[in-house]
């Protein structure tokens, strides 16, 4: 496997497939193999589709994989293909027993039991007041169940470097940002002293500096956590009362190989199952009778 390249270059303000696959040389028409591959184009955990633009900031980064065309008839090509649709198939015989077997974690109306008994680790600090800590009981809890989750990744860093754990955070505003799409990476040293400050600095530009900020954990880790991920954290402002702060992960069954699209958003508390799906974008496509979609918490 080839190491991965890196180029820092200009793109327009919108941005697509095309012009990705352009300026890194893939698609190039200086490559005599350019026609041989066709791209993926990620940004974090956002795939962008064939045909769409995407909007550029100072400071994007992009991911594209390339992936070579093979002849469709070629013997190997033709193996291949067909177990990936054996796995397509097993995956989904997983998807639906899962789906049977475990209607204790599911949602049906509204979220019941023990669901609703999962209190939250969160502390909140104060901008305007050189980021003071409002509650220390609470920041004890929150500093030792973040410690809990950094530990583990940590101890595997190489000997004699300082270790740093990644992190995603996700910043919710209630009135003025209510979902986020693109989270962004924090790397937390050892000293926990510098972790607020840290998470904090890489959303100053859309953080309102007169009001609390409120640091959550989402618990339990959402399915498929990243392996160098210790853990997803939403930095919430401007909360309201009735809503909460939550990450969604969705899998899609038709294309098994994809990994799953994660994104916050506030929702009611309690959450309705059809309200789950609207804010997920999801309601149309379930109403289908070709397509059978399932909720579940944890």
């Amino acid at each position: 496997m080839d190491s991965p390249k890196y180029y820092c270059v200009m793109l327009d303000h919108e941005t697509d497939v095309e012009q990705l696959g352009f300026m890194s040389l893939i698609k190039h028409p200086a490559n005599p193999q350019a026609d041989n591959y066709w791209i993926q184009a990620k940004h974090g955990e956002v795939i962008i589709p064939e045909g769409t633009t995407f909007p550029v900031r100072h400071g994007y980064s992009f991911e594209l994989t390339a992936f070579r065309r093979e002849d469709p008839w070629e013997e190997g090509t033709s193996l291949i293909q067909m177990q990936f649709t054996k796995i397509r198939k097993s995956i989904v015989g997983i998807h639906r027993m899962l789906c049977t077997s475990a209607h204790q974690y599911m949602i049906s109306n509204t979220l019941s039991g023990d669901a609703t008994t999962l209190q939250s680790i969160s502390v909140a600090t104060d901008p305007s007041n050189a980021n003071q800590i409002c509650d220390h009981f609470a920041a004890l809890t929150f500093f030792a169940a973040l410690q809990a989750l950094w530990q583990p990744i940590a101890v595997r860093t190489m000997a004699h470097v300082p270790p740093l754990v990644a992190i995603q955070t996700w910043y919710l505003d209630h009135i003025r940002y209510p979902q986020n799409f693109v989270s962004r990476t924090v790397l937390l040293p050892a000293n926990p002293e510098d972790w607020i400050q840290r998470m904090r600095s890489v959303w100053h530009d859309v953080i309102l500096p007169g009001c609390l900020l409120h640091f959550v954990i989402v618990q339990p880790d959402p399915p498929l956590l990243e392996l160098t991920t210790a853990a997803h954290i939403l930095i919430v402002q401007q909360p309201i009362n009735g809503f909460k702060a939550t990450l969604f992960t969705v899998f899609d069954s038709a294309m098994p190989m994809q990994p799953p699209t994660r994104f916050a958003s506030i929702a009611p508390s309690p959450l309705p199952q059809s309200t789950l799906l609207v804010l997920a974008y999801r309601d149309i496509h379930c109403q289908l009778p070709t397509i059978e979609c399932s909720t579940w918490v944890g």
